[in-house]
């Protein structure tokens, strides 16, 4: 046999399977290691806690309509090698849900030492556990030692699903990173590798379908700030799309929306007598605008009714009002037949938490559809219906930006039905979430002390959730909090919360002003004294800031929940026979702009005299949502800009 004959068949192999491995391939006889590989690291693993030699996810699709058969196997089998005592730590023991240790059929976890196997546990040996107040299974490895191999065999049988996913990155790098779906020839499914993952390829055996991807030399995924990292994690995607031999397909977007929409209204008729109550309860007036009745809507249900995710739904909707709690999917039947009562034109937006992943329009999966929203076009206006913390015009700030399944109810001819189109729901305007911080501060007469009057002025997303959790907290509470939050870092201050305004979530008008806090301190803790000289830490005053800076290069891009801007408004009066030095670090300028030529980013601040005061102005602002990894160097120059602005301290001495 010629040389490059034996090549091509070495290539071949490499990228192709066997028949053999194809057809014969069992989940449930697949077993751990006959032997151990001898694993030595390279200078950059070398660096590592933790590498994973291999990291194999094989699931096994099983339908046999004729024995009423649909389910699923799947095998996780590792092997990681242990390089450090932190990863000693993080890996001598393992931990399994409850709700997943019933689907476990087979648990092997062998740890092994220079080629010998040390120890060997079983699923048996798992204990019950509380971590985190919450109770876990534990299987607690012996022999666990740096330069060790950890192998891991997990076998679960998991119920059938039409769609789901697998990451196959995390923190720890691996050298080799391997998936296959193994599914019945009659059946052909829809696959799809996102963030660099390579993508699948196929091939059709006998009887059945594989669908596989080998990735080689996977990085570790670093603990990085301002990113979506699990959205960001190599991961793969799949769905069943189509039956073969009549061609027909599962997963269309367009029938996700109307599968859902009769769901929840093909039991109006049972339900439609509790709007009486919600109307009563709400207090609508005649001359409300619809929006003013959605907003009333909104506020009573939130008011009156706690949604749970995973439990049973209620089989009469009044029981939810009666009992005060429901399903999410009791929740949304109260909105939604609600909306049908009164004739309001509105939309349901199915979509997906961007921080766990970005919906993708060409892949439809119910994966993408996870989460509910409403639209009123007329107002163009968003209600997140399971947020109990938002009112009519805000909602959860991990859908901003996202693409949705955006869904119109057709007027009733028998069957409940919806137009179904994608659309991005819009991200919020930068100048309609911005925090004003505005303060004077004058020294007092042994300086000491400064005495500051204190205003914050917080719109939209700035408010950081302060105006829901003030409106629902008790007088002694509201205090509490409220005065902490003006304390700042400054925690021995003396706290007197002159006025709290628009925390009033009943109110639309209030909802939709900014929520205001007024206060005056009295604080040595930006006052440092040394004879004549006083130290006075302006800087401070704008509250603690992060900082970013890293040796390592960075991997993702900079993922923001929220545009917002902070404006910082810093007065300072000088007492008569005093100046002032070290003013000219407060000149700060660093502006950035995007794609579109658009500033998107930037930290300015600026300073200048009126009498006998400093009067200092900074802001910084974050337009977008998304910056990309070429952008890393400037948004790190603005967020530490902010950092050194508040290192800032000027010299106050006699003339």
């Amino acid at each position: 046999m010629n040389r490059i004959y034996l090549i091509l068949l070495f290539l071949l192999g490499a990228t192709t399977m066997s028949q053999a491995q194809l057809d014969d391939f069992s989940a449930r006889d697949y077993t751990v290691l006959s032997a151990v590989p001898e694993v030595k690291l390279d200078s950059t693993e070398a660096k590592k806690d933790l590498i994973f030699i291999f990291d194999r996810i094989y699931v096994e699709y099983v339908i046999r309509p004729e024995k009423d058969e649909f389910f699923r196997w799947q095998v996780n089998h590792s092997l990681k090698y242990v390089n450090d005592d932190n990863a000693i730590e993080d890996n001598n023991k393992l931990y399994i849900p409850l709700y997943a240790v019933k689907s476990i059929e087979n648990l092997i976890v062998r740890v092994y030492k220079d080629g010998n196997l040390i120890s060997e546990s079983y699923e048996d040996e798992l204990k019950t556990v509380e971590l985190e107040k919450t109770e876990m299974k534990l299987l607690a490895l012996k022999g666990v030692e740096k330069g060790c191999l950890i192998e891991t065999l997990m076998l679960k049988k998991l119920p059938f699903e039409f769609n789901d996913f697998e990451y196959l990155q995390d923190e720890a790098p691996r050298r080799n990173a391997e998936f296959r779906l193994y599914v019945p020839k009659d059946f052909r499914f829809k696959v799809h590798s996102y963030n660099g993952l390579e993508k699948y390829k196929s091939e059709i055996g006998s009887y059945r379908r594989i669908y596989y991807i080998n990735q080689k030399d996977v990085p570790g995924l670093q603990d990085e700030k301002y990113t979506f990292q699990t959205a960001n994690r190599m991961r793969v995607n799949y769905t069943l799309h189509e039956r073969v031999d009549d061609g027909h397909i599962f997963s269309k977007y367009e029938d996700m929306g109307n599968t859902f929409y009769d769901g929840i209204m093909k039991d109006y008729a049972k339900g439609r007598k509790v709007f009486k109550k919600i109307s009563k309860g709400a207090k609508f007036e005649e001359n409300d605008k619809t929006i003013e009745k959605v907003y009333k809507l909104d506020h009573w249900i939130k008011s009156n009714v706690l949604s749970f995710p995973g439990i049973k739904s209620q089989a009469k909707l009044k029981s939810v009002l009666k009992q005060h709690f429901g399903s999410q999917r009791d929740v949304l039947k109260l909105y939604m037949y609600s909306f049908f009562q009164m004739g309001i034109d509105y939309e349901i937006v199915l979509t997906c938490d961007k921080t766990k992943r970005r919906f993708d329009p060409e892949f439809d999966s119910w994966d993408y559809i996870t989460d509910v929203l409403f639209y009123f076009p007329k107002e163009e206006i968003f209600l997140d219906p399971l947020n109990m913390f938002s009112r009519l015009g805000r909602i959860n700030s991990d859908f901003l930006g996202e693409g949705a399944l955006f869904c119109t109810p057709l007027e009733y001819s028998g069957k409940n039905e919806v137009n179904t189109k994608i659309r991005e729901i819009h991200k919020n305007p930068v100048e309609e979430s911005t925090d004003i911080h505005t303060v004077t501060v004058k020294l007092t007469p042994d300086m000491l002390s400064c005495e500051i009057d204190y205003q914050r002025s917080m719109k939209g997303y700035a408010d950081m959730t302060l105006r829901s959790a003030y409106f629902t907290s008790d007088k002694e509470d509201r205090k509490d909090f409220i005065e902490e939050f003006v304390k700042g870092e400054a925690t021995e201050s003396e706290v007197e919360i002159t006025d709290v305004k628009n925390f009033n979530l009943s109110d639309q008008k209030e909802y939709n002003n900014p929520f205001e806090v007024d206060a005056k301190l009295k604080t040595s803790y930006y006052v440092e004294s040394a004879g004549d000289k006083i130290l006075l830490k302006v800087g401070e005053l704008i509250g603690a800031q992060s900082e970013m800076y890293s040796e390592e290069p960075r991997q993702q891009p900079i993922n923001l929940s929220y545009a917002h801007k902070y404006v910082r408004n810093i007065t300072i009066e000088i007492p008569e026979g005093y100046q002032a030095k070290g003013l000219e670090k407060l000149n700060i300028n660093h502006q950035y702009k995007n794609a579109a030529g658009e500033y998107s980013m930037g930290f300015v601040s600026s300073y200048k005299y009126e009498g006998n005061k400093i009067i200092i102005t900074c802001e910084e602002y974050y337009s977008d949502l998304n910056y990309p990894i070429m952008q890393y160097e400037e948004f790190a120059k603005v967020i530490n800009a902010a950092a050194d602005f508040n290192k800032i301290s000027i010299l106050i001495e006699k003339k």
